[in-house]
C-alpha cells in the first residue's frame, strides 16, 4: 500500500493539472462569448437610436443576429441625403470598419 502512495499521488497531480487547464480554457471562451453578446447588444441598442432619429430610415432594421461582435442592418434608404446621413450616424456610433461591416446589406435606392 506504502508504494502506491507515489502512483496515487502523481496521478492526483496530473488530474488537478488538467481539470485545471480545462476549466481556463471553457472560461477564457465563456467570457469571451459573454463579452461578444454584450458589445452586440450595446450596437444594436446605438443603431436602433440612430434609426428612430430619422424618418427617413423607416424601412431599415437591427439584424438579430451578431457574427462574433458585428451587426448589421437591412432594408432600404433612398441615395443622396438619406445615405449620406445614415452612412455618417453608423459611423459615429460604431466606427468606421464596424459601420462599413453593418451597412454591407442595405440596399440604396435611386430616388
Amino acid at each position: 500500500m506504502k508504494n502506491l502512495w507515489p502512483v496515487v499521488l502523481s496521478f492526483s497531480a496530473a488530474a488537478m493539472a488538467v481539470g485545471g487547464a480545462a476549466g481556463y480554457v471553457v472560461g477564457g471562451l465563456r467570457g469571451e462569448g459573454d463579452a461578444h453578446r454584450r458589445q452586440c447588444e450595446e450596437q444594436r441598442e446605438a443603431l436602433r437610436t440612430v434609426l428612430a432619429s430619422d424618418p427617413a430610415f423607416a424601412r431599415l432594421e437591427v439584424s438579430p443576429s451578431c457574427d462574433g461582435g458585428w451587426v448589421t442592418l437591412h432594408g432600404r434608404v433612398e441615395r443622396g441625403e438619406a445615405w449620406v446621413r445614415l452612412r455618417q450616424a453608423v459611423i459615429r456610433v460604431l466606427g468606421e470598419k464596424r459601420a462599413e461591416f453593418a451597412l454591407e446589406l442595405v440596399t440604396v435606392e435611386v430616388e
